[in-house]
């Protein structure tokens, strides 16, 4: 019983494995690059009927950069000298498998023997599921597919219901574009009203610049005569240059008068239009004082935001197109209008 019960034991193991203790297998060795998620006992197959199992996985003594995997097969079949052993995935979940590919049976010395290495090849992914051939007609659908929704959406958009889904959506960003370029257009209107006046005010502050430079010279000049005639002094020569000098401070001192009349009309001419802008009056001072318009461009400038970022974070809600159903509002994760309060 003891016996009979290990034989089962070691049956049902090797079974596990892919392995029939009770059938003769042929054994073939296969040299692949990379065995990524191959694993023992692995099934290969031919034409999706299983024949074998992979029994071994081990690298090559000679070269550390190959691998070979021993194959286990039905002496049944009998496979030829150049059949491919092709390294495939079999779902999308991962795990391999062996799949033989060749075109007939062979007969005598065509046919591989048991300790032979078979032609190696290995898919990817994509390969493994479709076919390369299946692949563009599958491109076809997709582009028709892919055309039909744009033309869908298109249609929506220009001709959808204006009370819900991509119908609303259009509508709303019509009119957010409609008031950018009212409020774009009364900026404009408004610097064109004043460019007359600030034009004249930044040409007086150029004069103004200007006369004092002009009068740095005359200034320096003063000096430079007061200090000749602090020496002139000191040596008794003032009698002789009084008059000169005199005359010199009399045509400076109305120099210096017309600069300081030039510079009061100047400052005469801007302070109504200062006062004029610091009391909100005209269309500069509207601009400057009116508190609803600036809050009218940020509320319109958040909602543009909030607006973009729902169709971001959710751009399923606007591709109901068959349903009129409004779906509920989700507010996600981080969104700036809950930590407003909006």
């Amino acid at each position: 019983m003891a016996v009979i019960v290990i034989a089962v034991a070691i049956w049902g193991y090797k079974f596990l494995q892919g392995q029939n203790l009770l059938s003769s297998s042929a054994f073939y060795y296969v040299e692949y690059d990379n065995v990524t998620e191959l694993d023992k006992s692995a099934p290969v197959s031919k034409n999706g009927l299983q024949v074998g199992v992979v029994s071994d996985i081990s690298l090559k003594p000679d070269d550390a950069n190959k691998v070979i995997v021993t194959l286990s097969i039905d002496t049944d079949i009998r496979i030829p000298k150049d059949a491919q052993a092709i390294l495939l995935s079999q779902g999308v979940l991962g795990g391999k498998g062996v799949e033989l590919e060749y075109d007939a049976h062979c007969s005598g010395d065509n046919c591989a023997q048991s300790g032979d290495f078979l032609q190696g090849v290995s898919k990817s992914l994509l390969a493994s599921m479709v076919d390369p051939d299946d692949i563009p007609p599958y491109m076809d659908e997709l582009n028709a597919g892919v055309r039909n929704l744009l033309d869908s959406l298109q249609n929506a958009v220009a001709g959808g219901d204006s009370d819900s889904g991509l119908g609303k959506m259009a509508g709303d960003l019509e009119t957010i574009l409609a008031n950018l370029s009212v409020m774009t257009a009364q900026m404009n209107n408004l610097l064109s009203a004043n460019a007359r006046s600030i034009n004249g005010l930044l040409s007086n502050m150029e004069q103004i610049t200007g006369n004092l430079a002009a009068s740095n010279a005359q200034i320096t000049a003063v000096v430079g005569n007061t200090s000749s005639f602090t020496d002139q002094l000191a040596q008794g020569k003032v009698v002789d240059q009084a008059n000169s000098t005199l005359e010199e401070t009399q045509v400076l001192m109305k120099d210096l008068q017309i600069t300081l009349a030039t510079f009061n009309a100047t400052v005469a001419k801007v302070s109504p239009l200062l006062d004029d802008l610091n009391a909100g009056k005209g269309s500069m001072g509207l601009l400057l004082k009116d508190e609803a318009l600036y809050q009218n461009i940020i509320k319109a400038t958040r909602e543009m935001e909030l607006l973009l970022q729902d169709v971001r974070l959710h751009p399923k809600r606007y591709t109901r197109i068959l349903s009129k159903k409004e779906k509920p509002y989700e507010y996600p994760e981080g969104d700036p209008a809950r930590s407003e309060g909006n």
